[in-house]
């Protein structure tokens, strides 16, 4: 029998900006560097134009935010574990990088034709399938394998990882207000943190006896 499980949306936020405030410093430079490195990228470019130079800038704005994003995700699985920011967390051996831009790859498409073929199970996987790349930051799994780790741990935690997501979008909007988006700063590595928690508490919570 199938037997819903939840969090609490609240506390989650609650301890991710508690987590955050404790470790300002690192996750405002990080956010700020890559940040205006894929700015100032996308700005020097010319959509309208082919050139090498606007192809280059395209990527460069995509490897910073990219980068930067995988750099908080090793940070905050850190610091949800109550551990210490580890020094490596700038580095990443290549076939992690593989593994991780394979399963961005498997999981945008199994989310686009799941949204293609029915609009709530497409959201239901992207949600569920949300916790692939910390799998794989953190038990250093392959692809396929972190993508199913994913969909197992979530498993009974739909409302609650649509809730949490929700809460996401709302704070995304009042976001984009102070000061030209720059609630984002504080925004993105509160997020990052807060799907760490969750990852962590569906880690380390007991396995649930299904009748």
């Amino acid at each position: 029998m199938y037997m819903e499980k939840t969090f609490s949306v609240t506390i989650i936020l609650g301890d991710a900006w508690k987590l955050f405030l404790e470790h300002k410093r690192f996750y405002l430079e990080v956010v700020l560097v890559f940040g205006l490195i894929a700015v100032m990228a996308d700005m020097l470019k010319d959509d309208e134009s082919m050139r090498l130079v606007d192809v280059v800038l395209s990527l460069i704005n995509t490897v910073a935010t990219w980068y930067g994003s995988m750099v908080l995700m090793k940070a905050s699985l850190s610091v949800a574990s109550n551990k210490p920011i580890a020094s490596d967390v700038y580095s990443f051996s290549v076939s992690t990088v593989v593994t991780l831009v394979v399963a961005s790859i498997v999981t945008g498409l199994g989310t686009f034709v799941s949204l293609l073929l029915f609009i709530i199970p497409g959201i239901m996987f992207a949600l569920r399938s949300g916790l692939t790349q910390y799998i794989i930051l953190d038990q250093h799994l392959n692809s396929v394998p972190a993508i199913k780790k994913s969909l197992e741990l979530t498993k009974g935690y739909s409302w609650s990882l649509l809730r949490l997501m929700l809460c996401f979008i709302v704070l995304a909007l009042v976001s984009v207000f102070p000061l030209f988006g720059l609630g984002f700063v504080i925004l993105i590595p509160v997020s990052t943190i807060a799907m760490s928690l969750v990852y962590h508490k569906m880690r380390t919570e007991l396995p649930v006896t299904r009748g």
